[in-house]
């Protein structure tokens, strides 16, 4: 039996990364125009990825709480 895999629609992050914003936060948001939803290979450019995102890791490990 296969499993119907349900898509999140990036309305949300938008509206939340718009909010964000206009609380005065500067969040990174990244939207990759062929992403699916598995797009962490992508992201972390471990599947070759055509157009990794640039700066990420330097970002990630710069990032404090």
């Amino acid at each position: 039996m296969a499993r119907k895999i349900l898509f999140v629609p990036v309305s949300g992050t938008r509206q939340m990364i718009a909010a964000m914003r206009a609380a005065g936060e500067s969040p990174r948001y990244t939207e990759l125009s062929n992403g699916q939803h598995y797009i962490w290979g992508e992201i972390y450019s471990l599947n070759n990825a055509k157009d990794p995102v640039p700066g990420f890791y330097t970002w990630l490990f710069t990032q404090r709480n």
